[in-house]
């Protein structure tokens, strides 16, 4: 903020402080400031410890007071910053303190300093016990016989008018100031032996400390420095400003110390504030002002004393204040209950409308003693001794003796009006521990003592009685001084609450109710024992602690504990959570022994750590080794087992007489099992997925059986997939612990069944000679089951369709929905049973091998037994290689070139032609076409496109066409090829060899030329005179493009019609038009020339003469980069062109001794586009 008022000269002006005359004196004032005067930071002025003081950790206190110094030593003009080190470093090392002691610092220019590190509020070093809660500002200079500088006073008026008026505090007023430690803020004693003096807010350091300081002349100008202060602050003032302050006695006779309270002291604060609001306060009503608490706001105060609320001190002592008036509060405070410093700041609030915006009012009210000893007073008592029972038995009588100091001041007797009684509270409680002894149900007893003065203990002696219901009591006994008025003159219950809780118990007794008096137990064995008690007595008895404990002695070891006993002479816990008198409690427990003879086991409930119940139950227990046998009754199959057919299941029976003395169990650690036998644990082949494990079928039918009764084991076996004779033998066996005699029962069983088929027919779903790589087709077979074997999709007879030749052959026709690699599928239908038809459908993907044929073999296969007798059918399939593929937008004829129609296809259908072995394969869609005959495609719009052909070196991907496709193969080289079969002149529309950008005239020279050259070739069939077509379309012929160069040249088709049929001749015959982009003749001086054609290694024609080529292309030599120069010279075209020679001219010029003579105009030729 200082730093934007001094820097940036942004100040505020007084509004509406009374006069006209007032806010011109302030304007006077803030425009005598000088213009370079400004606000140096710490930083800015060079300080060594700009951001911190390492020595002197900064502490705050609410500054309210200004102390004016100065330096006392002139300052170096030329270097004011330079002096305020100097103070810096004398302060912080000379001294000691660790900083500077200023808060700030002001230079004869009006410059202002930054002072000690910490920004407001921080405890600066500059009047003793006087730096809390004061702003130290020191003007440099010796002011003793001279006034401060104008421009140093206006800094000054502005620095306390901010500091002081933006807390609301009127820079001309008074207050009192503490004298206080700076490190703790407790009271000190100052240079005249003071602790604290009133007045003014802003005075000189000679008020506070024994010197000259701030000079005599400068000091006796501080009584203007507070009035221009006061003017200039309403620029900072908030809504009010503190007038005076202090703090009384609660009477408000007189004024107290609040630096020096002691613990509990009470006091009455007035505060006084200007209402610097346009408008009046009120104190009742909606919008009444009240005192809050304030920074932090609504917080409750450690100091309130009989306030509105511990956030609301209180209401305008006024009922209104005007503008401009003062307010006065009057709130109690009150010392906190320890020592130390207290602040609450205050501020003036409009309750539940707003605050009137300020960091508030603070009184520092600091906690140095504690409270002084008072009198004693009243009916008090302070308990010395007590010994109320924790615990009673129910009806049992108890002496009680308690012992209770008298604290207060009033003697005690027990004889006359006001005798002192021990009685319940709260007063007037029926006790359930009251005895016949007692005065009546709530006064237990009277003091022992005739008479018990002040300091003295009485004895207060009586019964008590437990109550018939066993419970947790809470009882409380106070004094009471019988007869009194419960007044203050005449107090009855004393202050003081004697609190027991005791917790009754019952009587514990019990009566047997049932039990076992003999046992039989299995050698080894659990047997379970259960034993009921009635509870007699009066006690409840509970879960947690009552349990079942061996006697006879008690605590016994028992030889026939478990580990499930709570201990080796605890076998159970009480069953039932509680157990109430009159109801029935039992004990359920295990008993065990490995040592066969005869126990006598005697057991009583007790309640641990409390007593044994008095009933014994004995128990007579004879422990011998239990003994398995058997008979057999009977066995039986659910069908004849004399041949039954492989993965066949039957049900079979076996019925066995328990004849030993143990009971038999399908359940737990010795289950009664089935296993095989002869020999034992034999792994049987008549295994099912149902039997507990190969060796054990199965374990006993029923739960348990007892001896004498019959026990069932059911099974199933699975015949097994080998034919032949078989005696499946078992034997009873209790698992884990032992097998029973062997009695040598067994099952014959003859298995006898075959699997065989019959072919019945097989299928595709299309073609399968020509499949092209990749290409999916559905297979079908039928086959008849004339075995004996229900074929299965899944058990002991899965039947699959396996690939064969050999068997388990890897398939190169596997197709992602095959079972795996050699079983491409299953049966359509459920099961086949002997005689019925099996339905096998399945998919193959063509291999991506082109050229090739294949016989698949497959055969029928009942897994993990055998193949099937193989029946010699197979699928011959061929694979296609590569194809040509033509289309059109339009639809276009299938012929063939010996001249026959075949079909016509819709446009934009592709047709792939693949050819292998003299056999032309085309494929349009499902549509499929072999002949030995070549094909020919015709469109009817007259364009042809070829789907696959990507033509290379170009910008632009040509593979349209006009006139006929034809696809043929030539044995000659080996190669299907695309053969464009079109008109001369439609084919020179499409060559690329001359630039599209050229001279018309040169245009139509190339186009000339290169119809020579077509018609040549066409004429005498010696450019490729083995192969079924004229010329390539590439540059070994001339670069052909089709149909794309003729839509985006159009000018070329122009130099086609311009010279239509047009050739160049000699002897009226055409000539081999040899023409080249032209240059110079590096064997000629590279000389720009033609050259013969021996010169270029050919053979001699008459019109390859050299001539002059001046427009030839000088940076390319001739014979290099298939630049021959023989013939015709295209660059010496272009430039004969420009200089206006026509197309005539310039041909029979490089081509010499010719003449230019017409040919057919409906020439073909044909021409190969490419090749596979």
């Amino acid at each position: 903020m200082l730093k934007r008022l001094f820097n940036n000269k942004i100040l505020k002006t007084a509004v509406g402080v009374g006069s006209f005359a007032a806010a011109l004196f302030l304007f006077v004032l803030i425009d005598a400031k000088p213009a370079d005067a400004r606000y140096y930071t710490r930083a800015e002025w060079g300080c060594p410890e700009a951001n911190y003081s390492t020595d002197w950790a900064p502490q705050y206190d609410y500054a309210d007071h200004v102390v004016i110094h100065h330096t006392a030593a002139e300052g170096n003009p030329a270097d004011y910053a330079g002096s305020v080190r100097a103070i810096w470093s004398y302060h912080t090392y000379t001294k000691g303190w660790g900083d500077i002691g200023y808060n700030y610092l002001i230079d004869p220019n009006g410059n202002v300093y930054e002072g000690r590190y910490g920004g407001d509020d921080v405890i600066g070093a500059h009047a003793s016990t006087y730096n809390r809660g004061s702003i130290g500002i020191s003007i440099i200079g010796d002011y003793s016989n001279r006034d401060i500088s104008v421009q140093a006073r206006d800094s000054l008026l502005t620095l306390i008018a901010d500091k002081l008026g933006s807390k609301g505090i009127e820079p001309n007023s008074s207050a009192y100031f503490a004298s206080r430690w700076s490190s703790t803020g407790t009271p000190a004693p100052d240079d005249w032996g003071r602790y604290g003096v009133a007045g003014p807010r802003v005075d000189g350091h000679r008020l506070f400390d024994q010197t000259a300081c701030p000079g005599n002349i400068f000091y006796n100008t501080l009584g203007n420095i507070r009035i221009w202060a006061s003017q200039r602050a309403v620029a900072y003032t908030k809504p009010w400003s503190i007038v005076g302050s202090a703090v009384y006695d609660t009477n408000l006779s007189a004024p107290i110390d609040y630096t020096n309270m002691y613990i509990g002291q009470t006091a009455t604060a007035v505060l006084i504030i200007r209402n610097n609001t346009n408008y009046t306060w009120v104190n009742s009503g909606p919008n009444a002002i009240l005192l809050g608490t304030k920074t932090p706001q609504d917080n409750s105060s450690p100091i309130a004393n009989n306030w509105i609320a511990p956030w609301r001190a209180t209401s305008m002592f006024e009922a209104s204040v005007a503008p401009g008036q003062n307010a006065t509060f009057h709130y109690g405070v009150k010392a906190p209950s320890s020592l130390g410093s207290w602040k609450t700041y205050l501020a003036p609030v409009i309750e539940g409308v707003t605050w009137l915006n300020h960091s508030g009012y603070n009184i520092p009210l600091t906690v140095t003693q504690s409270a002084p000893a008072q009198p004693a007073t009243g009916f008090k008592g302070e308990l010395v001794s007590s010994n109320l029972p924790s615990g009673m038995v129910t009806e049992t009588v108890y002496n009680a003796e308690i012992k209770i100091k008298n604290t207060g001041g009033i003697t005690w007797s027990n004889t006359g009006t006001r005798p002192v009684l021990l009685g319940t509270i709260p007063a007037g409680t029926i006790s359930p521990f009251g005895d016949s002894s007692w005065l009546n149900t709530d006064m237990a007893t009277i003091l022992v003592e005739p008479s018990v003065a002040t300091g003295q203990i009485g004895t207060f002696r009586f019964k008590l009685k437990a109550p018939i219901v066993p419970g947790t009591y809470n009882e409380s006994f106070g004094i009471v001084r019988n007869g009194a008025a419960g007044t203050e003159q005449d107090p009855g219950w004393a202050a003081l609450n004697i609190s027991k809780s005791i917790k009754v118990k019952g009587t514990l007794k019990t009566e047997i109710q049932s039990y076992p008096t003999s046992e039989y137990v299995l050698q080894g064995t659990e047997k379970s024992i259960t034993l009921s008690f009635k509870n007699t007595g009066t006690a409840t008895w509970l879960k947690a602690n009552t349990n079942l404990g061996t006697s006879s002695p008690y605590d016994r070891i028992s030889a026939l504990a478990t580990n499930t006993w709570l201990n080796g002479s605890r076998p159970a816990a009480l069953t039932q959570n509680t157990v109430a008198p009159g109801e029935t409690g039992t004990f359920t427990f295990n008993i065990r022994t490995t040592v066969n003879g005869v126990y006598n086991e005697s057991f009583s409930p007790v309640v641990e750590g409390e007593a044994w119940l008095p009933s014994i139950a004995t128990i007579n227990i004879t422990v011998a080794p239990p003994t398995y046998n058997y008979q057999f009754v009977s066995q039986a199959a659910s069908k004849n087992l004399v041949g039954v057919t492989m993965g066949e299941e039957i049900q079979l029976t076996l019925s066995l007489k328990n004849i030993g003395n143990i009971n038999w169990t399908n359940t737990g650690a010795n289950p009664m099992l089935l296993g095989t036998s002869n020999p034992r644990d034999r792994a049987s082949a008549f295994y099912s997925p149902v039997w507990l494990n190969a060796g054990r079928p199965t374990k006993l039918k029923q739960t348990t059986v007892a001896p004498g009764e019959i026990g069932t084991f059911e099974w199933t076996i699975k015949v097994p997939r080998v034919n032949g004779e078989y005696r499946e033998f078992y034997t009873p066996v209790v698992e884990g612990k032992q097998w029973l005699q062997d009695a040598g029962f067994n099952f014959y069983i003859y298995a006898n069944s075959t699997a065989n088929y019959q072919f019945i027919s097989q299928s595709a779903s299309k073609n399968l000679n020509g499949l092209i790589p990749g290409e999916e087709v559905t297979l079908g077979l039928v086959v008849k089951n004339t075995g004996t074997l229900t074929w299965t999709k899944s058990g002991q007879t899965t039947v699959n369709l396996g690939t064969s030749n050999p068997n388990d052959r890897v398939s190169p026709f596997y197709n992602a929905s095959w079972i795996n690699n050699a079983r491409p599928t299953t049966f359509n239908e459920v099961e086949v049973r002997p005689g019925e038809n099996a339905t096998f459908e399945w998919v193959v993907t063509a291999p991506n091998s082109p050229n090739a044929s294949y016989r698949e073999h497959y055969n029928v296969v009942m897994e993990g037994i055998s193949w099937m007798p193989a029946v010699n059918f197979n699928y011959y399939i061929y694979v296609a290689g590569n194809s040509i593929d033509v289309t059109s937008t339009a639809s276009y004829d299938l012929n063939l070139i010996d001249g026959q129609h075949i079909t016509t296809f819709a446009g934009n259908t592709n047709t792939a032609v693949y050819y292998q072995n003299n056999l032309y394969t085309l494929r349009n869609g499902a549509y499929i076409y072999q002949t030995n005959v070549a094909p020919k495609f015709s469109p009817s719009n007259g364009i042809m496109k070829l789907s696959k052909f990507v033509s290379s070196g170009y910008s632009s991907t040509d593979n349209v066409f006009r006139g006929n496709m034809e696809v043929r193969y030539s044995a000659n080289s080996n190669k299907l090829y695309a053969i464009n079969e079109v008109y001369v002149e439609d084919y020179l529309k499409g060559l690329g060899e001359a630039s599209a950008s050229g001279h018309p005239e040169h245009l139509k020279v190339m186009t000339v030329a290169a119809r020579t050259y077509a018609t040549y070739h066409l004429i005498n069939n010696d450019k490729f005179p083995n192969e079924p077509f004229h010329c390539d379309a590439t540059t070994s012929c001339q670069v052909y493009r089709g149909y794309g160069i003729e839509s985006r040249f159009p000018q070329l088709a122009t130099a086609v019609l311009a010279t239509s049929s047009q050739i160049v001749t000699s002897a009226n015959q055409p000539i081999v038009a040899a023409y080249s982009h032209g240059g110079y003749v590096t064997s000629d001086n590279n000389t720009l020339r033609t050259r013969s054609g021996p010169e270029a290694g050919w053979s001699d024609k008459s019109y390859w003469r050299p001539v002059a080529d001046p427009y030839g292309d000088p940076n390319w030599a001739c014979g290099t980069n298939g630049n021959h120069c023989v013939g015709l010279s295209a660059t010496g075209s272009q430039g004969y062109a420009s200089a206006g020679f026509l197309y005539n001219q310039i041909l029979t010029y490089y081509y010499t001794g010719t003449a230019i003579s017409n040919t057919s105009a409906t020439n073909i030729i044909r021409v190969a586009i490419y090749s596979i």
